[in-house]
C-alpha cells in the first residue's frame, strides 16, 4: 500500500524574514546624526539675513575683487589670505550674496561641532557626545561659525593639529609614530598660519606641551621615574598657575 504524504513548503515569502527581524538602534549613532542635523540647521538657517559687519564688508569686498578680476594683494590688516580664496571660490560656484559669503565659516562650523569624534579614543562615548553637544549650543562658537572671519578656520585647524599630535603619541599601536601624522600636523599648521596670526599662539601651546612630554620621557628613561604622575603634576601646576594669573587680572 502506497502512502502519499504532503510536506509543508519551507519557502518563505519574499521580504518576510527582513520584516520580522527585530531592529536594534545604535543610540550613539542616532545622537550624533541628530547633533549633525542640528549643527547644519543652526549654522545655515537664515545665514544671509544678518547685515554685514565692518570686518565682513572688507572680507567680502576683497574676495569679490579676487573672484571678478583674479587679483589679490595680501596685507597684514586682512589677517590670513586663505579666507579670501575660499570665499572667492564660493562666489564662483554659487554667486555673490550675503549667504554665499558665509558658507566657508558655516561649513567649517559644522565640522567643528562633530570634531570631538576624532577624540573618542580618549574622551569615551559620553565624553564625545557631551563635547559635541557643548560645541553645538555654544553661543560664542555659533556666532563666529555664522560670521565671515578667520576665527572658525583657525580653531578647527588647531583642533586637527591636537588630534594628529595625540594620534602620533598615543594612538593605536599600529598608528603611533607614523609619518602621515606629521604630514597632517604640518598641513593643519599651514592652514592655521594662513588663516590668522593666532597660529603662533597655538604653535607655542603645542610646542610647550611637546617639550614637557619630551622632558618627562627623558626623566622616565634616565632616572626611572614614573612618567605619568610626573607629567600630571607638571600639567596641574601649569593649570593652577594659569588660574591664579587669571584671578589676579580679574581682581
Amino acid at each position: 500500500m502506497m502512502r502519499i504524504t504532503s510536506t509543508q513548503s519551507t519557502v518563505e515569502e519574499p521580504g518576510r524574514g527582513i520584516l520580522s527581524r527585530s531592529v536594534v538602534l545604535n543610540w550613539e549613532v542616532v545622537l550624533f546624526v541628530t547633533i549633525f542635523l542640528l549643527a547644519v540647521f543652526t549654522r545655515f538657517y537664515l545665514l544671509g539675513d544678518r547685515v554685514m559687519s565692518h570686518d565682513e564688508s572688507l572680507h567680502t569686498q576683497y574676495s569679490y575683487n579676487l573672484e571678478q578680476d583674479g587679483n589679490f594683494e595680501h596685507t597684514p590688516l586682512m589677517h590670513g589670505p586663505i579666507l579670501f580664496h575660499f570665499t572667492a571660490l564660493s562666489y564662483f560656484l554659487f554667486g555673490a550674496n550675503d549667504f554665499t559669503s558665509r558658507i566657508y565659516p558655516a561649513l567649517l562650523g559644522v565640522f567643528l561641532v562633530m570634531s570631538p569624534l576624532l577624540f573618542r579614543r580618549w574622551l569615551g562615548k559620553w565624553g564625545t557626545i557631551l563635547a559635541s553637544l557643548m560645541f553645538l549650543i555654544s553661543p560664542l562658537l555659533m556666532y563666529y561659525n555664522r560670521y565671515l572671519r578667520h576665527d572658525t578656520p583657525s580653531i578647527l585647524s588647531a583642533v586637527i593639529m591636537a588630534w594628529a599630535i595625540m594620534m602620533y603619541l598615543s594612538g593605536p599601536e599600529n598608528q603611533r609614530r607614523r609619518a602621515h601624522w606629521l604630514y597632517i600636523i604640518s598641513a593643519a599648521m599651514i592652514w592655521n598660519l594662513g588663516s590668522k596670526e593666532t597660529a603662533f599662539i597655538y604653535i607655542a601651546i603645542f610646542g610647550a606641551f611637546l617639550t614637557i612630554y619630551w622632558l618627562v620621557r627623558l626623566a622616565q628613561h634616565y632616572f626611572w621615574i614614573n612618567g605619568k604622575p610626573l607629567f600630571e603634576t607638571i600639567i596641574m601646576g601649569m593649570s593652577l598657575a594659569g588660574i591664579f594669573s587669571l584671578l589676579m587680572i580679574l581682581v
